[in-house]
């Protein structure tokens, strides 16, 4: 009995380990300074091209001002920025220990290293932090609104899902009369499971949350398939067709398009 409880802590032991050093491994920091902590707040995953903000709180109890470069490093670096050649750069001071950034995700897909470098004013104290993201290709599910009434849309919310999950939202602020819009919404992901996926696009003309296709709102439905991991499909564009929205609009109620 004692030797099958060891066992078991064992085991318990090596799945908390296994789960644990996934993410001590995402994130490194180095430095002169035993007490000092960089955190940084933002996506853990970007689409490749993308530009992202984030947030970082320095905390050291010995509230020193300090300044700080941010650049980012990569494999292949094509298209990312800031880079070590040309850091971004900035202050942090007493009573503002909080900064905000920006960056710019690289052209192919990969791990990307943010670097932070923090450096007293005074004195000779250093802390470096690093945190690795995901940057993958996006799944782009893609549609054309059409209106062919006579009345303008105006604040119509478009709302994308894939497999019952919203991945992305926008509000269009007019479809004119007669005209047509383009909307673009991505699915990102760094585990996109290999296989066919159910996508819905929903269309809320009014923006009021509420789905009533009496009113005109459509939902579009569609299914796509991801290659697995070694052939991957690049900037896979799911396509809808909307042209049931042209008959969908034309019952479209004055409250509605209010």
């Amino acid at each position: 009995m004692a030797q099958r409880s060891l066992c078991m802590l064992t085991l318990v032991f090596a799945m908390f380990i296994a789960c644990i050093l996934p993410m001590a491994l995402n994130a490194s920091a180095e430095g002169n300074v035993k007490d000092v902590r960089l955190h940084i707040t933002g996506s853990d995953v970007l689409s490749t091209n993308k530009v992202s903000y984030y947030t970082a709180t320095l905390v050291d109890p010995q509230e020193r001002e300090w300044e700080y470069e941010m650049w980012v490093s990569a494999d292949n670096e094509t298209g990312a920025s800031p880079t070590a050649d040309s850091p971004a750069t900035g202050n942090i001071t007493r009573g503002n220990w909080t900064f905000q950034f920006n960056l710019t995700s690289q052209s192919i897909p990969g791990d990307l290293t943010i670097h932070i470098n923090c450096t007293s004013t005074t004195g000779s104290f250093w802390y470096l932090k690093r945190e690795t993201i995901t940057v993958v290709e996006p799944v782009i599910i893609s549609a054309t609104i059409q209106n062919p009434t006579n009345t303008d849309v105006k604040n119509a919310t478009v709302h994308f899902l894939v497999d019952g999950v919203e991945i992305d939202s926008q509000t269009i602020g007019s479809i004119n009369s007669r005209q047509s819009i383009d909307v673009n919404g991505e699915w990102i992901s760094a585990d996109k499971e290999p296989g066919w996926h159910d996508s819905e696009v929903m269309v809320d003309l009014n923006g009021d949350g509420i789905i009533d296709k009496s009113t005109g709102d459509m939902i579009i439905t569609n299914r796509f398939y991801i290659e697995g991991e070694s052939s991957w499909l690049t900037w896979l564009v799911v396509a809808f067709g909307l042209l049931a929205l042209v008959a969908g609009l034309t019952f479209i109620s004055k409250r509605k398009v209010r």
